[in-house]
């Protein structure tokens, strides 16, 4: 259902946060909006109102002139955003490797599981070589939300995962559960 949403308010709005991989991606975002103009001006006239037609155009070439009076304004850097093919996968490995620190690494970690699937044994690789090293001088940037989101698959030293797993990492991650679990039993025949 939300994804229904996220889907007509793009395709309605131009609304251009919803161009990221997380969300409808930069191409599809782009080809949507030119597709919403299409239908619409082909749809209008089967109406027969030449009101709605007018109206239609309208809205359509405004939605087109804003669209590239908006892509001629932002900074060049950004403009390739709309037309990227990557998908959400893609765009979170490439955030894991291309990470500049490791805070930015976690990142990838606070993802759905299934959006780095493919590099779980890198992420493993990189936890194994790098927890100790964070247990023992505490970066400030290591919160309990970040060892909270440390999978549990990926820590084969059962003494390590238990240096992670604090009272109050413990106390997120039941949050996290009940949350899930509040949404299951929200949902009809669950």
């Amino acid at each position: 259902m939300v994804r229904l949403l996220i889907k007509l308010c793009v395709d309605w709005t131009g609304c251009a946060q919803f161009r990221h991989q997380q969300e409808v991606g930069g191409l599809y975002w782009s080809f949507t909006l030119l597709l919403t103009c299409m239908i619409g001006i082909v749809a209008a006239p089967s109406h027969g109102d030449r009101t709605l037609n007018i109206i239609m155009g309208i809205c359509c070439a405004v939605l087109l002139v804003t669209y590239a009076l908006f892509l001629a304004s932002i900074e060049r850097k950004y403009v390739a955003t709309f037309f990227d093919t990557r998908t959400a996968s893609e765009y979170n490995v490439d955030r894991f490797f291309n990470a500049t620190s490791d805070e930015r690494k976690f990142d990838a970690l606070a993802m759905n599981e299934n959006l780095w699937r493919d590099i779980r044994n890198d992420v493993k690789d990189w936890l194994a070589s790098s927890l100790p090293a964070y247990l023992e001088e505490e970066p400030p940037w290591l919160t309990d939300y970040h060892r909270s989101i440390i999978p549990e698959w990926a820590v084969d030293d059962k003494a390590l995962l238990s240096r992670i797993r604090n009272e109050n990492v413990e106390e997120l991650l039941q949050e996290r559960r009940g949350s899930v679990a509040n949404l299951i039993g929200a949902l009809p025949n669950a």
